[in-house]
């Protein structure tokens, strides 16, 4: 298997980006498929309620707090999608 995306979370940057890895020559580690998996469910738009039951946390905080640059980064589009519908009505 290679060829499969990762989701990397700088945490310095506090900047998620991807990429490429090669599961027989790279050191890939169970959480990052973990945050990986994560991060796809937030972008299908599975709510973070859901994603929460689904990790195992016991607080909603920490699936907010662990994953903040992946819902931000769907804010824009959520809100963009809000003052379309409202530019419709007048």
């Amino acid at each position: 298997m290679h060829g499969i995306r990762v989701t990397i979370t700088s945490k310095k940057r506090y900047k998620t980006d991807e990429k490429s890895i090669n599961l027989k020559s790279s050191k890939v580690n169970t959480h990052m498929l973990r945050h990986t998996y994560a991060t796809r469910c937030i972008e299908s738009g599975m709510s973070a309620v859901v994603l929460s039951k689904l990790l195992g946390h016991a607080d909603i905080e920490t699936t907010l707090n662990t994953y903040t640059t992946v819902f931000n980064k769907f804010k824009d589009d959520e809100i963009k999608k809000y003052l379309d519908y409202m530019s419709q009505l007048h």
